[in-house]
Parts: structure tokens; sequence; C-alpha cells
């Protein structure tokens, strides 16, 4: 996994970076935004951070596309209840 920071932004006391994260060859391109931060480290860190959140989030799209093919269309089912 790695990722690239494509483009900086400020608004008053904030920074957004535009984030590029390569996951295995899935590529996903997110904003960040930082509040006050102090120094580039910090800047790193929500970047890294915020890896795990889209990570989780493609994992999860990944799940659901897996889920569809196994969901049976026009077919009549009984309900016991």
């Amino acid at each position: 996994m790695t990722y690239k920071i494509l483009n900086t932004r400020t608004q008053e006391q904030m920074i957004f970076t535009e984030v590029e994260y390569n996951f295995d060859n899935q590529i996903v391109i997110v904003e960040v935004a930082h509040y006050n931060p102090v120094n580039s480290d910090e800047i790193d860190f929500n970047i890294i951070e915020r890896a795990q959140s889209e990570l989780n989030k493609l994992n999860m799209i990944n799940q659901v596309s897996s889920i569809l093919p196994l969901i049976e269309l026009n077919v009549t089912k009984n309900i016991n209840i």
C-alpha cells in the first residue's frame, strides 16, 4: 500500500490534502482535512490514519459485490412464520 499527496490547499487554519492511495492496484483519491496542524509529521499521521478507514470501506464494497451474485432473482420462496 502506498500514498501520494496530489495537491494541497488552505482555508483559514485548515490544510486540505488531496491524497491518492494505492491498495494493491486499487486507486482511491480522497481529500483529507487537517485542523490546525503543527508540523508535516501530523499531516502524514492523519493521511496514514485515513488510509485505514479507506481500506475498510474498500473491503466492505468488495464484500457487498461478492454477495450480489448469491441473490436469487424472480424466485418465489415460502415464508415460515
